[in-house]
């Protein structure tokens, strides 16, 4: 079973795996994107409420429960590969300024940090910030060699058979909506669109407030 999620991902996977893996395909050019003037960074609420092709030169790597870690990093990854945007729209709900979601379920499952990213975000924890948990680059580790405790989610909401084509007609989704991903059932708004009203103050996790600046300073 772990030899062939491994080495067949597209004959096994989620939606919110496949999403990913589009993003991995698309930063290193196996999936070849348009070029873009305008990049989109940000959430699900940002494909929920955008049509991309409404926008001439746009193209979205908004992605449900992204955090700006994964946002810098995409946007990083995407200049070291592509002609860089004239402009970049970012959209960080407060609930991802304070933790993370799609960072090691989504993200590190479908590699896109390399360790030495990993390395560099660690670097920039301090010894106060628990947003990426304990132990971050064992953790980190577990993910990459996909320890079987992380499969247990796609078991369940996964069907093997038939999986190539759902994937296939996913990836090809995302393609003509520029990037973009109409989220199941949320073709009218966006998953916890009221979270942060169960705030009683907000907070920016240290690490993310982090990495919002970089993002900013690497649009400079």
């Amino acid at each position: 079973w772990f030899v062939y999620i491994e080495t067949m991902p597209m004959y096994y996977n989620q939606a919110n795996n496949t999403r990913w893996l589009f993003i991995k395909k698309s930063l290193n050019g196996s999936i070849q994107t348009p070029e873009a003037n305008i990049l989109f960074l940000g959430e699900s609420r940002v494909n929920a409420a955008v049509d991309f092709n409404q926008i001439p030169g746009s193209y979205s790597f908004a992605s449900g429960g992204s955090s700006p870690i994964e946002m810098y990093y995409i946007l990083k990854k995407y200049t070291d590969y592509y002609e860089n945007p004239d402009t970049v729209f970012l959209s960080i709900s407060p609930r991802f300024l304070s933790e993370v979601f799609a960072f090691y379920p989504y993200a590190v499952r479908n590699n896109l940090f390399s360790f030495a990213d990993i390395k560099e975000i660690t670097k920039e924890l301090n010894k106060t910030d628990t947003t990426l948990g304990k132990h971050p680059i064992f953790r980190f580790a577990l993910y990459k060699f996909n320890y079987i405790k992380y499969y247990q989610s796609d078991v369940m909401q996964n069907n093997v058979f038939g999986a190539k084509k759902e994937n296939d007609r996913l990836i090809n989704e995302m393609k003509g909506l520029k990037g973009g991903r109409v989220h199941p059932g949320l073709q009218d708004s966006c998953s916890d669109l009221n979270y942060e009203t169960h705030y009683s103050h907000f907070l920016a996790a240290p690490i993310l407030d982090t990495y919002l600046y970089k993002i900013c300073t690497l649009c400079k």
